[in-house]
């Protein structure tokens, strides 16, 4: 990181605060409609760039948290 520390690289900056946003929609939402799986999708969004702080895996489990309420959604609604 030349020297910067991994709370002060702009590529952490930028990418904690979008998926943060992106996490307080889902906690939010999850929370009026009542989804769990915004909810805790939305809890981890928000949480998780305190303990990565990587670009890639950012990015990565970023993304699989976002998915996660429509995961939950797709295989409790396969059993019917």
């Amino acid at each position: 990181m030349s020297g910067m520390s991994g709370f002060m690289d702009p590529v952490y900056l930028g990418l904690a605060f979008f998926f943060g946003m992106i996490g307080m929609g889902y906690f939010m939402f999850g929370k009026k409609q009542g989804n769990p799986g915004a909810l805790v999708a939305g809890i981890i969004l928000m949480c998780y760039s305190y303990i990565v702080t990587e670009p890639i895996p950012m990015i990565l489990i970023g993304i699989g948290a976002m998915g996660l309420p429509f995961l939950i959604a797709y295989f409790l609604d396969s059993g019917n």
